[in-house]
């Protein structure tokens, strides 16, 4: 009897085990990985239907869930998505064109990359008046009009922020993070916008840089000096606009309302770099509905000065 109760003993033992591998061998790192056996890499490029030029921050998501993701400055993006998914349609929009619609299961993976055009969206006229527009007069009359077209009481939003660094066609630093910020009143002088990080990550390619080190200026606080309707010095007076030349380049839709699309870079005469880009300006309103701009770099080692915060 003491034999036997000594083997059930051990055969116990043995069983526990067992038990003991099976349940490590599905822990937490084997079942991430086979998380991500189960996943599907999409990647592709949104252009415009005609050119052929990429868009740059088009957003690209999975309808009917909370998959989404847009599109680096050259247009391009990587999509992962569960095998759940695959009967669920994509949904790419980009502001002043179609919404387009397109099937998961229409698009390669593999490291394929599917090319998705988009069409620019016409606008309607009933009536065409044929009179001469002066893209500066627009441009004054949204200045004009920043103090009465924007939020006189604080908000609190919730965003997604991305840092790269490129050398030549290669990204050696990306950075990403959800961030919330705090928007002051734009009729405020005494309050100041303020960002907080969520969450965030970071990865940086250390063999594919440089030896020669150097800090750049950036970061989620220098962002929020880019709203140009609150902090207007450089691009929205009518003294800044002394330096810039302005054209109309077309009218878009955005939201159901016609806009102008202004464009402006820095006059020829001016040396120190200064910006360029478009305005998207609201016909009734004058309102700044979205700016699209950045440093003029046609002088590089201007500009650079600018960004290089220390140098070895």
């Amino acid at each position: 009897m003491k034999i036997n109760r000594n083997f059930s003993f051990y055969a116990i033992i043995i069983l526990l085990a067992f038990t003991f591998h099976s349940v490590s061998a599905t822990g937490p790192g084997n079942r991430k990985k086979l998380a991500e056996q189960d996943l599907i890499t999409l990647r592709g490029k949104v252009v415009d239907g005609e050119t052929g030029t990429a868009l740059v921050f088009a957003s690209v998501a999975v309808a009917e869930s909370n998959v989404g993701i847009i599109t680096n400055i050259d247009g391009e993006f990587t999509l992962k998505i569960s095998q759940e998914l695959i009967n669920h349609n994509i949904e790419v929009t980009f502001l002043g064109y179609k919404n387009k619609i397109i099937p998961v299961s229409s698009l390669r993976d593999d490291g394929y990359k599917n090319i998705i055009s988009l069409e620019t969206a016409p606008i309607p006229i009933k009536e065409i008046i044929v009179r001469p527009i002066d893209p500066e007069a627009i441009v004054e009359r949204a200045i004009s009009r920043i103090g009465r077209n924007y939020e006189s009481v604080p908000n609190l939003m919730t965003a997604f922020y991305r840092e790269t660094i490129r050398k030549n066609r290669t990204y050696v630093s990306i950075g990403e993070a959800v961030v919330e910020i705090f928007k002051a009143p734009y009729n405020s002088d005494l309050r100041f916008d303020g960002v907080r990080i969520y969450k965030g990550r970071k990865n940086t390619d250390v063999e594919k840089m440089d030896t020669i080190l150097f800090k750049l200026q950036g970061g989620t606080t220098s962002v929020l000096q880019l709203d140009i309707a609150k902090n207007t010095e450089a691009i929205l007076t009518l003294d800044a606009m002394k330096y810039y030349n302005y054209s109309l380049a077309g009218v878009i839709e955005i939201d159901n309302k016609p806009h102008y699309v202004i464009e402006f870079i820095q006059r020829p005469s001016v040396d120190q770099p200064l910006f360029m880009g478009s305005l998207f300006i609201a016909m009734e309103s004058g309102a700044i509905t979205e700016a699209e701009f950045g440093f003029n770099l046609s002088d590089k080692a201007a500009a650079s000065s600018i960004f290089i915060k220390k140098k070895p």
